[in-house]
């Protein structure tokens, strides 16, 4: 992973809002995955604010968004935000049935 990358966490009620920053590539999806897949029953909303991501590796977005539809969310719904946001999460009903 790259050492740029990192993750911030906030969390208000039932909203979990994920910052990223740096660089986004395969390890740093890795690990966003991971994080996001230990939350996913935990929070009726998860942001994932990219704005804060200088680069990133477009195969690694592509990867993360193809995991992140396979995670079981239950009543959670994901939401990104900022410039890599759409890569990432192209819409919220792919990722969250009946959203």
């Amino acid at each position: 992973m790259d050492q740029s990358f990192r993750i911030l966490i906030h969390r208000n009620e039932n909203h979990l809002h994920v910052k990223m920053t740096g660089h986004f590539d395969e390890s740093a999806a890795r690990k966003l995955v991971g994080l996001l897949e230990s939350y996913a029953d935990k929070f009726t909303v998860v942001f994932l604010h990219t704005n804060g991501l200088q680069s990133q590796v477009p195969s690694s977005l592509e990867a993360c968004r193809r995991t992140l539809q396979r995670v079981h969310w239950k009543s959670t719904r994901l939401i990104a935000t900022g410039i890599f946001g759409d890569t990432l999460v192209p819409g919220p009903a792919s990722i969250c049935p009946g959203s």
